[in-house]
């Protein structure tokens, strides 16, 4: 059943209404969270497999291959054309057995156009892979990978370094705005900068400051 629905509502732009493949992904199994936006044109093989948070957009043409688990945590960007392989084959072998791996994509994880993530690899929070990249092993956090196979070429700027006060503040992640609407990790720093500075503010207002008082005595 799920393949007739995957071809006539999924794997075409003649449902661009984001509710109802959400309603039929979960009617299939799929554990599905807010504000996820599907775009036309997705292949998804087993919903079943599928976990998707909050906040998350897959873009045109994406291939979600869950013959097991993929994890999607919440912010995430899946881009035009990307894919997301749970499958491969042995070739050292001549019955070519199907190898098999789930896939992790945690909070805030981008996966650029046409890049592709294979089996058995997690991809950690707010790293990058960038466009027509394969991910062959696991990405650090905050890491942004480029090349085949995916290396890292250096970290995602200033929420790197913002990435250690989140834990502390978790008001700067208390928002409606979708993170994985800004373009570059740059901004996405940029966005979390403003919101600290703006918490600092409000505490340090917050706090009277009360002069010290000399008292005398007398002898």
């Amino acid at each position: 059943m799920w393949h007739y629905v995957n071809a006539f509502v999924f794997k075409t732009s003649l449902f661009p209404v984001y509710g109802i493949k959400v309603a039929l992904m979960r009617l299939f199994g799929a554990e599905i969270g807010n504000n996820v936006e599907i775009k036309p044109n997705v292949n998804i093989k087993y919903p079943w497999n599928l976990t998707i948070a909050n906040n998350v957009w897959i873009g045109e043409e994406v291939w979600i291959d869950s013959l097991v688990m993929i994890t999607i945590g919440s912010n995430v960007c899946l881009s035009q054309g990307a894919l997301l392989l749970t499958g491969s084959h042995n070739y050292k072998k001549t019955t070519f057995d199907l190898i098999v791996g789930s896939i992790i994509l945690q909070d805030g994880a981008w996966i650029g156009a046409k890049a592709i993530v294979n089996q058995g690899i997690t991809v950690g929070s707010h790293a990058v892979l960038t466009t027509g990249s394969v991910a062959t092993t696991d990405l650090e956090a905050y890491g942004i990978y480029q090349g085949n196979p995916a290396v890292k070429v250096r970290e995602g700027d200033c929420i790197a370094g913002l990435a250690a006060w989140l834990p502390f503040y978790p008001s700067l992640t208390s928002t409606s705005f979708h993170l994985s609407t800004l373009p570059s990790l740059r901004e996405r720093g940029l966005f979390y900068l403003r919101r600290l500075l703006k918490i600092f503010q409000s505490e340090r207002s917050a706090v009277r400051v009360i002069p010290h008082r000399h008292e005398t005595k007398d002898y």
